[in-house]
């Protein structure tokens, strides 16, 4: 999730974009005019947004199948990835055993 925030401007800017959606559906057209703002001329739309928040979705639960992954197990990778990549340290050889191709 991080990565994504920081696509769309950063959480110094809108914190909780995606968290603090209401009834877990994503902002879609908030998502749209910031990825618009970020990233001109304007070639976002609300089905372009949603199309690639699928395809998201669908990686994810794929990443959790074939790895035997739960929720807790993949936020806690995702932590330990991102820490990695904060402190400079390559994290793909550490996590050469796990499946991320579709």
């Amino acid at each position: 999730m991080r990565r994504v925030s920081e696509v769309l401007g950063g959480e110094d800017r809108q914190p909780g974009l995606l968290q603090d959606a209401p009834g877990g559906q994503w902002p879609i057209m908030d998502i749209v005019n910031r990825l618009n703002i970020r990233f001109p001329p304007p070639a976002w739309t609300s089905d372009r947004v949603d199309n690639a928040k699928r395809r998201l979705m669908n990686w994810i639960k794929r990443l959790k199948r074939k790895n035997g992954l739960d929720d807790v197990d993949l936020e806690a990778l995702f932590a330990r990835v991102a820490r990695e990549q904060e402190r400079g340290s390559p994290a793909a050889p550490k996590w050469r055993h796990l499946n991320l191709q579709n």
